[in-house]
């Protein structure tokens, strides 16, 4: 059996973390009736509930420090992790992906702290524009080389994973998943190499000074290694969960870098 990363998934019936995170009176307004008529048991709800809130209070309702630029402002890709991977062919140990959901989890959890409150979810980025590339070999008899061109015409507005309204504040994830859509050259080889850092820093190039005003942070996968072929193929279940929560940690750190960014930017 050969793992592969999960691409598309359906949307759960429950409520998803990130779903509570948007909305945080949302477990209070489902509790069982037998719960509610229970003094004991309400009071102790609520207090477990509001020590599971990411913002404090005082952080819930700053607003910007200075006015919306008239266009995007475009973070520094901040590297914690490489975002390289390969698969197909000959890769005999494939990298651990994150699910979108995942690492939206640690990039809201972590915005929430700083009280930035990502309520929108995948809002169009009006004036912006990713145009889509291809690799094309190029030279002749003293050898080819690759070079990454654009198609012409070939253009699509930036779909913002999240998005924080209040202090015009929007986040793209580059994913394994959405890297066709977010840098990915068009190739036709069985062996697809990832460079998930390097398309963050191409869509944020694209985004600055185009759109409205807002500040955008373009995070990606870290795509932490499950190790070496002889440990993974002895427990590739505990290796692919070691890499994913160091994965996890750098994107952490990825957000809170921007965090200090957005302070130094008057935009928190």
């Amino acid at each position: 059996m050969i793992p592969r990363p999960v691409k598309r998934h359906r949307e759960p019936v429950y409520p998803t973390r990130l779903a509570v995170l948007d909305d945080p009176d949302l477990l209070l307004r489902h509790v069982p009736g037998s719960w509610r008529r229970n003094a004991a048991v309400m009071g102790a709800l609520a207090a477990l509930l509001a020590t599971q809130s990411c913002a404090p209070p005082s952080a819930k309702s700053r607003g910007p420090t200075r006015p919306l630029p008239a266009t995007a402002v475009v973070a520094p890709v901040f590297v914690h992790g490489e975002g390289r991977g390969m698969t197909g062919c000959v890769v005999s140990v494939p990298p651990v992906f994150l699910s979108e959901e995942e690492a939206l989890v640690v990039i809201t959890e972590e915005l929430s702290k700083a009280g930035v409150k990502m309520t929108g979810r995948n809002v169009v980025l009006e004036g912006t524009a990713i145009p889509r590339r291809y690799q094309e070999y190029v030279g002749g008899s003293g050898g080819y080389k690759t070079e990454i061109r654009e198609y012409p015409g070939k253009e699509e507005p930036l779909n913002a994973d999240l998005v924080d309204g209040e202090h015009g504040v929007a986040v793209e994830y580059v994913a394994s998943y959405d890297y066709a859509l977010t840098g990915e050259p068009d190739h036709g080889s069985t062996l697809r190499a990832y460079d998930l850092q390097g398309a963050a820093r191409w869509v944020g190039e694209k985004v600055a000074g185009t759109g409205k005003g807002m500040y955008l942070a373009t995070f990606y996968d870290p795509t932490a290694s499950p190790g070496d072929q002889e440990s993974w193929g002895k427990d590739w279940q505990k290796a692919n969960q070691k890499a994913r929560d160091e994965s996890k940690r750098l994107l952490r750190l990825q957000v809170k870098d921007f965090v200090d960014w957005l302070k130094g930017q008057g935009a928190i």
